[in-house]
């Protein structure tokens, strides 16, 4: 089963500075929004916002609370900190 992680990064009152996904295989699954997932991009674990199945394209799609920046380039440092972790950004082909 794939499990897809979507983040998206904001700069505060200039909405959407980009999106980042990170996939895994596994055949485990979350079983309810009260999971918290690790990664090494957080220091703490993240409770997703919500978990959507779709089992005919075998995933769960993970969506986290958005995370607000004051500025364009604390946003653009978040992003390459997220890269370096195996994170993709969905606004770069």
């Amino acid at each position: 089963m794939k499990v897809i992680l979507d983040i998206s990064i904001h700069v505060k009152g200039k909405g959407v500075h980009t999106t980042l996904r990170k996939e895994h295989e596994t055949e485990l699954y979350p079983p309810s929004l009260e999971i918290e997932i690790e990664d090494s991009a957080w220091t703490e674990p993240k409770t997703p916002s919500s978990i959507t199945c779709k089992f005919d394209h075998k995933y769960y799609y993970l969506a986290f609370p958005k995370v607000e920046f004051g500025t364009k380039k604390d946003c653009e440092d978040e992003v390459k900190m997220y890269k370096l972790q195996g994170w993709k950004d969905l606004a770069t082909p």
